[in-house]
């Protein structure tokens, strides 16, 4: 998952307590059903450039690159 995309989610499920796997689970699945679609469709806008990234990098680091 692109890194905007999973930080914007952990930031939204973390905002209440965890009490074990399957309440984590719930609360993922929760949050990704309510996360703003725009923010998706702004990672798979970006998916190219950072694929190109990607492959510039030999498949190392490239976040740097942003």
């Amino acid at each position: 998952m692109d890194y905007s995309v999973w930080s914007r989610l952990q930031e939204r499920v973390y905002k209440t307590r965890i009490t074990d796997l399957d309440d984590l689970k719930h609360h993922i699945r929760t949050e990704w059903a309510n996360l703003d679609h725009a923010v998706i469709a702004a990672a798979v806008r970006q998916w190219h450039r950072r694929l190109s990234a990607c492959f510039r990098a030999g498949g190392g680091h490239f976040e740097h690159s942003f």
